[in-house]
């Protein structure tokens, strides 16, 4: 009932849904997005880089697509600043956009980063990188 107390140009006059509302929830699915991209992989933990060889992204599209961008210690720092970000610009908000079930789906995927074991060999002279993700879950009457 809080849109009702909004005054008119706060409200799209198409179909009369607050934008604020719209607001967040286009915030919201961005969050997600981000969050489930947030991924760990061999090669991150094999790449031998000296200090400052990692670029810095300006927050500008490059051209790369999403699906063969390499990632690199960088690029997962600065997608975890921007879901940050997003997450604390929709605490604010009266109305979230983001359900306590996603929230939560958000919060089990980053646990199960956070709780992987990286465990490194040398296997006839090549290094390799195996990773071991521990069962993290929630129950769900």
């Amino acid at each position: 009932a809080y849109h009702y107390n909004l005054p008119s140009h706060y409200i799209d006059k198409n179909d009369g849904i607050p934008l604020v509302t719209k607001y967040a929830e286009r915030k919201a699915k961005d969050a997600l997005e981000i969050a489930y991209s947030i991924q760990l992989s061999e090669e991150l933990f094999l790449e031998e880089k000296k200090c400052g060889e990692d670029e810095i992204m300006d927050g500008h599209d490059d051209g790369m697509d999403k699906e063969n961008e390499k990632i690199t210690w960088t690029l997962l720092l600065q997608k975890c600043n921007r879901l940050s970000s997003l997450l604390s610009t929709l605490q604010d908000l009266k109305y979230c956009g983001i359900s306590q079930l996603d929230l939560c789906q958000v919060l089990i995927h980053i646990l199960r980063l956070l709780s992987a074991t990286v465990v490194y060999s040398t296997e006839e002279g090549r290094n390799c990188v195996v990773i071991h993700y521990d069962d993290v879950g929630y129950l769900y009457d």
